[in-house]
C-alpha cells in the first residue's frame, strides 16, 4: 500500500544538506531528471496524504516525490511514498556527498586547508591542514 514513510539519518545541517541537494539535482542522477528543489512545502504520497517538509524534491517523471523534515531531535528524517523506486539509489548518493560536505565545511571553520577529491572507485580524499 502506497503511503508517506520516514527513514531517520544522521543529517543536521540545514546548510549542509540544501547544498548537497542542489549539487544532486545538477548531476546525472538519473532519478532526478527534470527534478527541482522547494523549501518548506508539501510533500503528498501516491493517494494524496501530504505533510509540510523542509526540503522538497519534485520530480516531474515519477509518480512520487521526496523530502526531507527535521525533527524533534534536531536530526533530518527522508520522506517518500511507501512505493518509491529510487529511493535507495538517492540515498546512496546523498550520504557520502553530504558527510565530505560536512567534513569540509568543519574544517574550514577551524582555519584548515582542504584538498579534497573523489576516487574513480569512489572514495572520497579529504586531505587537512594548517601551515604556518
Amino acid at each position: 500500500m502506497s503511503h508517506l514513510t520516514t527513514i531517520k539519518t544522521s543529517i543536521k545541517s540545514h546548510v549542509i544538506l540544501e547544498r548537497v541537494l542542489h549539487k544532486l539535482l545538477q548531476s546525472q542522477l538519473d532519478i532526478l531528471t527534470g527534478a527541482t528543489l522547494e523549501t518548506n512545502s508539501v510533500i503528498k504520497d501516491y493517494y494524496g496524504n501530504s505533510t509540510i517538509a523542509d526540503f522538497v524534491i519534485r520530480r516531474p517523471n515519477h509518480n512520487y516525490d521526496m523530502g526531507f523534515k527535521i525533527n524533534s531531535e534536531g536530526e533530518y528524517e527522508f520522506i517518500s511514498d511507501n512505493d518509491a523506486r529510487g529511493k535507495r539509489k538517492f540515498m546512496e548518493a546523498l550520504l557520502p556527498m553530504y558527510a565530505r560536505e560536512n567534513t569540509i565545511y568543519q574544517l574550514l571553520a577551524q582555519g584548515f586547508e582542504i584538498e579534497s577529491q573523489v576516487e574513480a572507485d569512489g572514495v572520497i580524499k579529504i586531505v587537512a591542514g594548517k601551515w604556518g
